[in-house]
């Protein structure tokens, strides 16, 4: 396996040894490699949808009914469209 040479702030070390230690990693290349896994992972995973909480999602907003059809007069002002 070939060699990766990166750049990276004091701060990603910080954070990848956060990540070792919470895992119970040894080296750091495994640690990359794991994160690098788990990430591909999870952008793989299709989205779940609960179809309870989208059911009543349009009657969130507040309704605003009219109680009849505009008339030629409530749809014309003296600013052209309303």
């Amino acid at each position: 396996m070939s060699q990766l040479n990166i750049e990276v702030s004091p701060d990603f070390w910080e954070k990848l040894k956060k990540f070792m230690d919470l895992r119970g990693i040894a080296n750091r290349s495994d640690a990359v490699r794991l994160a690098v896994e788990e990430a591909l992972e999870k952008t793989n995973e299709k989205p779940k949808v609960s179809w309870k909480q989208l059911l009543g999602a349009g009657l969130v907003g507040e309704l605003q009914p009219r109680d009849q059809w505009m008339t030629e007069d409530k749809l014309w002002d003296g600013n052209g469209h309303r």
